[in-house]
């Protein structure tokens, strides 16, 4: 029997007098009014099923509920923001007071700490000497420079970035084997990249699809593929028990993405494509204790023990895979 769409019908009108916390460091929530937001969509904007259910409500008035899919697993917002609703949140983006005292364009304390942990595991299953690297989403590519330089270290005798970002600016390179180009868009890519990292980025995407398919097209047989995305929704359950509003930062983050979306999605058909998941846990912390010492401190140890307990434990916060094409 086919299954009706959901009705949008959350008993959560109490959301102005419960307690509210911000599940990202490097996000702001922002209220949408109705001309600034599409219409209600019954479908997945991943898979196309109407097999969801609702979970939470992001914002009301208008309503705006969190819904999960049964099929692929991915919780994403019942109304997208539009285009102009976009542009206008991302518009000073890098000018928030949230950047003003970093040198970067990213969502990370410790760009060599992140590029580390991304050569280490490259190198553990990739040997290139010549490597390209497409950065999708990585402002000013202070990120994948930091892999650069590791893996110049490890071995690679020359790396070229290609940054997709709106932000116009990219840091110059501090070795003369690296490159580093910017484009607005992945139209604007035709060659294919042995490394592929969409750090923080899907999750801000209404309909992620065509990017997926797109960095598919461009990644290199045996290329790696790699991505950071939040995973808070089972976070967001045990806070409402206690009546604390765990805010999503809607519209920044229109999806949350989990251990059981990112398994299923590379083991099903849904990447259209043969992958082989090289890694799939808690995502790196993405604060330090030096720039957001509480954060940090609740960062790790919710994630701690997901290596004691495996699967059963689902309050990690966030969630990465790396996942190698055949």
């Amino acid at each position: 029997m086919k299954r009706q769409p959901f009705s949008v019908d959350v008993n959560e009108k109490t959301i102005g007098t419960e307690m509210k916390i911000s599940a990202a460091v490097f996000h702001q929530s922002m209220h949408l009014e109705t001309d600034l937001l599409e219409p209600l969509g019954h479908e997945c904007p991943i898979c196309g099923s109407i097999d969801r259910k609702p979970l939470c409500l992001l914002q009301c008035t208008p309503d705006v509920v969190l819904l999960d899919c049964a099929v692929c697993h991915a919780a994403s917002a019942s109304r997208m923001p539009t285009d102009r609703a976009l542009e206008a949140y991302y518009a000073k983006y890098y000018e928030s007071p949230l950047f003003s005292d970093s040198a970067n364009r990213t969502t990370f304390d410790g760009t060599s700490r992140f590029g580390r942990h991304l050569a280490r595991v490259y190198r553990q299953h990739q040997r290139d000497l010549h490597i390209s690297i497409l950065d999708i989403g990585g402002g000013d590519g202070a990120i994948s420079h930091a892999v650069a330089v590791e893996l110049l270290k490890k071995g690679a005798s020359k790396v070229d970035i290609s940054v997709v970002d709106y932000n116009e600016d990219v840091i110059l390179p501090q070795d003369s084997r690296i490159t580093i180009s910017r484009k607005a868009t992945l139209e604007e890519i035709s060659s294919r990249h042995n490394f592929i990292i969409a750090s923080a980025i899907i999750e801000h995407i209404p309909k992620p699809c065509h990017i997926l398919d797109s960095c598919f097209n461009l990644l290199e047989k045996g290329g790696i593929f790699y991505a950071r995305t939040p995973y808070m929704v089972p976070i967001m359950k045990l806070c409402g028990h206690f009546g604390i509003k765990l805010d999503l930062t809607y519209p920044a983050h229109v999806h949350d993405l989990g251990q059981k979306f990112w398994e299923s999605y590379f083991n099903g058909k849904l990447s259209r494509g043969t992958f082989r998941t090289l890694r799939s846990r808690p995502s790196i912390v993405e604060t330090s204790f030096r720039e957001h010492f509480l954060k940090t401190l609740a960062a790790y140890s919710l994630k701690s023990p997901w290596y004691l307990i495996g699967r059963s434990y689902k309050l990690v916060g966030g969630w990465e895979i790396f996942a190698q094409k055949s």
